[in-house]
């Protein structure tokens, strides 16, 4: 499943950014999550599954001074990120799998803990090396028309945990914060979604691939972000 995810990712890397829209906004709703939770300097900052950037440009605004060093599976994706971000480190690895030898004030992640193999296991994997960690994900109210359309033609995505469930883990790691934010999106037909999933890398994942050729073609689907933010680990 890893390396459908990292192929479809790779592929998209240099289109990702012009539909990157749900990305974006949540990468700056996280970094003022994170202002408001943390309001002090922040020397190191690890973001994992860092895309081409965006989380990390956004926290750049805050704390401009901090070392960053930016991980994500795709090579492509980190290539994009360098032109953005001259004065970074970069990792190229499975942050699942990947063991890291530095310490961190700050761990980050924006919308990728859904693309994880055991999400509930990773907060107390990246609290050993980061002293907090602040991340956001999709819950399982997302894409509920497009879901529901789907069902109708025999078809189900890969379940999402709730926000309960994603509070209830982060309890079990000093949650400092959580909240949750909605987004929307108005695709005009099936093909234009398609499009989207395929800049965007989602493409061949569970959530996209052949389910969006089961669409009807002159029918606008809503795709709906339901999002959970949360800070955790000291608070000091």
């Amino acid at each position: 499943m890893k390396e459908k995810i990292k192929s479809s990712f790779s592929r998209a890397a240099t289109t990702y950014n012009s539909v990157s829209e749900a990305q974006v906004l949540s990468s700056a709703f996280l970094a003022q999550t994170v202002r408001e939770s943390l309001p002090f300097a922040l020397q190191k900052i690890l973001d994992i599954g860092c895309g081409t950037g965006h989380t990390s440009l956004e926290f750049m605004k805050i704390w401009p001074n901090a070392d960053y060093t930016l991980c994500d599976i795709s090579e492509n994706m980190i290539a994009e990120a360098r032109l953005r971000i001259e004065k970074a480190e970069y990792i190229v690895g499975d942050a699942e799998k990947y063991e890291f030898t530095e310490n961190y004030d700050l761990g980050i992640s924006n919308l990728t803990l859904q693309w994880f193999e055991s999400w509930e296991a990773f907060p107390e994997k990246i609290l050993k090396i980061c002293r907090r960690f602040a991340f956001s994900t999709i819950s399982d109210g997302s894409f509920r028309d497009y879901k529901k359309i789907l069902a109708e033609r025999g078809i189900s995505l890969p379940p999402l945990p709730s926000a309960e469930e994603l509070k209830r883990v982060c309890e079990k790691h000093g949650l400092i914060r959580c909240q949750t934010r909605s987004h929307n999106m108005l695709f005009e037909n099936s093909f234009a979604l398609a499009r989207y999933f395929k800049k965007l890398g989602a493409a061949t994942t569970s959530f996209g691939a052949k389910n969006i050729l089961s669409l009807p073609g002159n029918h606008s689907v809503n795709l709906n972000y339901e999002m959970f933010f949360a800070v955790c680990g000291s608070p000091f």
